[in-house]
């Protein structure tokens, strides 16, 4: 058996879960699926820093060209300097649409059979983005 996931939504549902409100064996079973996700998500920031590095137009020092723009809200937003911003987004948008698959082996069936329940049983309201994780996050859950 497997779950299989966008990388695309990890990180929402680390922030998800870490938020649940668990005790003993239901915490510790979420932490470590938690765990198994956060580590997946650093992977992929390294990947996207090396698609940031690929792309990024580099000065005579071999260093990223960082511009900053003002927002409407005056807040300054600093970014980097991409050769071909619609590559860039392509490579982006496959890195993130990429799917990360986790087996289910009889060492990790208990602490996915106990988050599922943890997940399935949240009984507060929700709203807004957090609804819309919540809902990939059951559909996921659902499907394996």
């Amino acid at each position: 058996m497997i779950i299989k996931m966008k990388n695309s939504v990890l990180d929402g549902y680390i922030v998800f879960l870490s938020d649940l409100k668990l005790k003993a064996k239901d915490s510790r079973m979420r932490t470590r699926f938690i765990k198994i996700l956060q580590d997946k998500l650093e992977l992929l920031v390294k990947e996207e820093d090396t698609l940031k590095k690929e792309h990024a137009k580099i000065d005579e020092n071999g260093d990223i060209i960082y511009n900053e723009t003002k927002m409407p809200d005056g807040e300054n937003v600093k970014g980097f300097m991409v050769k071909n911003i619609e590559k860039y987004n392509a490579d982006l948008s496959e890195l993130l649409n990429e799917d990360f698959v986790i087996e289910i082996n009889e060492e990790r069936l208990e602490m996915i059979e106990t988050v599922k329940e943890a997940v399935f049983n949240y009984d507060l309201e929700l709203s807004g983005k957090e609804a819309s994780i919540y809902d990939s996050l059951c559909t996921m859950l659902e499907d394996n």
